[in-house]
């Protein structure tokens, strides 16, 4: 649209132009124009491509990036001892385990059938995760934009069929096909399980004897009362020590002592059936608690533990006798009067 410059025409006529300049003015107008619209285009062209070329070479360092970061998280996947998984709903099948972990199988590398939940985790443990799995489902195919995430701890089964205890972390989404999949991350808390059962067993046993301890028993023993009255069932309790027991740690020594309260507790503890409560109440008095015993049967019992624990094999060939109290609760009795 702008001026491009001028030409200067000489004809012999003055002031007018022969029809044959007019034409020939018209064609060089023509040409000059096609001539810059080509020039315009190729610059256009020119920027176009640097602009290319500026974008492939930006395109050219995210990929790099990328090959760089899905480098490092391959490393991270396929040597980190936690199990990274990907669990197809529909198809009920596992379609991805990283190498390394606690739950891989080859099928998966092979293009095989994988695992499935009945392969991984343990019975005790199969229904309650299945049906948390078809109800999370449901609610994610309801509602698609709704986030699911789920922490539990299980049992699985390890591919050289060990049950391990484990902490999976789990996120449900849908994928490409509209099928429903759980993206989770398992650890192995063996360890941490191992500890927590120690510290509640040191908790509620007494050290030496392996027995229930006294916090124990009056925790525990609420709950029987509890339950026996809601029942209305009877409970009874034996409440005995060992006869003359501090002449064995005088005259033999506490080791001998200590042995001596270890068999005993386990010669009473042979006697009991499945609920019944054997606890060391202190020093060498112990309780029994029987639910659903009356005091006839207690006192069966009471001498049933009194003749085991004299027939008991005691160190330096001692024979210990016990002191056997035995008392059925009374309906409103609470559990310290009643020990008391």
């Amino acid at each position: 649209g702008g001026i491009f410059g001028t030409i200067c025409l000489l004809d012999s006529r003055e002031n007018t132009f022969s029809q044959e300049i007019i034409t020939l003015v018209e064609k060089m107008r023509m040409l000059i124009e096609g001539n810059l619209k080509i020039h315009d285009l190729l610059s256009q062209n020119a920027r176009r491509a640097a602009e290319i070329d500026k974008k492939n070479s930006e395109l050219c360092a995210l990929n790099t990036i990328l090959a760089e970061s899905e480098k490092k998280l391959r490393f991270i996947t396929e040597n980190t001892a936690d199990a990274i998984w990907v669990y197809n709903v529909d198809k009920e099948v596992f379609v991805y385990v990283n190498p390394g972990s606690c739950l891989h199988n080859m099928n998966i590398d092979n293009g095989l059938p994988g695992l499935t939940l009945q392969d991984v985790v343990t019975p005790e443990f199969l229904d309650a995760m299945s049906a948390r799995i078809r109800n999370s489902a449901s609610r994610l195919r309801q509602n698609p934009d709704m986030t699911i995430v789920a922490q539990h701890e299980a049992q699985f089964i390890d591919p050289d069929g060990r049950v391990i205890w484990v902490e999976y972390n789990a996120r449900y989404l849908l994928n490409s096909q509209g099928d429903v999949e759980i993206v989770g991350v398992s650890r192995n808390i063996d360890e941490r399980k191992r500890r927590e059962q120690d510290i509640y067993f040191l908790s509620t046993h007494d050290h030496l004897t392996r027995v229930f301890n006294r916090s124990y028993l009056f925790a525990h023993g609420a709950t029987i009362i509890e339950q026996t009255h809601l029942s209305r069932e009877p409970v009874s309790m034996l409440f005995f020590d060992l006869d003359f027991f501090k002449l064995v740690n005088d005259r033999h020594g506490h080791a001998v002592g200590d042995d001596v309260l270890k068999r005993t507790a386990s010669a009473v503890e042979k006697c009991l059936k499945t609920g019944d409560v054997l606890a060391r109440y202190g020093g060498e008095e112990f309780v029994v608690l029987l639910p659903g015993a009356n005091l006839s049967a207690a006192c069966v019992m009471a001498k049933k533990i009194s003749m085991a624990v004299k027939s008991e094999p005691m160190p330096n060939l001692l024979i210990m006798t016990l002191s056997i109290g035995v008392t059925e609760k009374l309906p409103q009795e609470s559990l310290d009067d009643w020990i008391s």
